[in-house]
């Protein structure tokens, strides 16, 4: 019996060690592995194969680049998951205002936790009509904006208007996070037919609860 007391305590010593080296964390939420981005058009490819204006919308549309969303992400990977970060996140996508549908779900796989991101782009170009008339004089102004120009979700608009003071041709850019993915630039011109004005701007806008700015 004490032979194998002591054969049994040796082999309890001798495993301390291995159980000690290889700590395993299962506290705590999953580490993100992966992030999956999924772009979509305006419409989806049956609408497209069903309709002749599916077809032209999709084609005279860009589709939102990977830059624009990767920059709105406020996880990584090698980070924990955050529910609030990703919620976060979801809500900056749709605040763009260039989106039909924001998705955010999580993939478990064989390497760990896969987050995957969906976004469907909204159709994004909007034409201008204003007609008035007060006291026999009229007021007409015709443009067109787009929220989404060249998919880097910048605002382009151009615009004519005639009114009883002045006509003014107007031209209007912003582009959010330009400069180091965080700085937004503005340019306006108006050629007027009493003048010109030019109009610029520079500014960091919201990005997240947690920015110190």
């Amino acid at each position: 019996m004490t032979l194998l007391r002591l054969l049994a305590l040796g082999i309890v010593l001798g495993a301390m060690p291995l159980r000690a080296q290889e700590p395993r964390d299962t506290t705590g939420p999953p580490v993100i592995r992966g992030i999956v981005i999924d772009r979509r058009d305006i419409f989806e490819p049956d609408e497209v194969r069903e309709s002749s204006l599916a077809r032209f919308g999709n084609a005279i549309h860009t589709t939102t680049r990977r830059r624009v969303i990767e920059r709105e992400l406020l996880f990584a990977p090698g980070e924990r998951f955050d529910s609030a970060k990703v919620a976060e996140t979801a809500r900056n996508l749709r605040a763009l205002g260039i989106f039909r549908r924001v998705l955010i779900d999580s993939i478990h796989t064989d390497s760990g936790t896969v987050l995957r991101v969906t976004t469907k782009d909204g159709w994004s170009t909007r034409p201008q009509v204003d007609f008035s008339s007060t006291g026999g004089q009229t007021s007409w102004a015709l443009g067109l904006q787009e929220l989404n120009l060249f998919g880097n979700a910048a605002f382009g608009a151009i615009s004519f208007a005639d009114t009883p003071d002045r006509t003014a041709l107007t031209l209007s850019y912003y582009q959010p996070r330009l400069i180091a993915n965080r700085i937004y630039v503005s340019a306006g011109y108006q050629h007027r037919s009493d003048g010109r004005a030019f109009s610029g701007g520079v500014g960091q806008p919201f990005f997240s609860y947690a920015s110190r700015s």
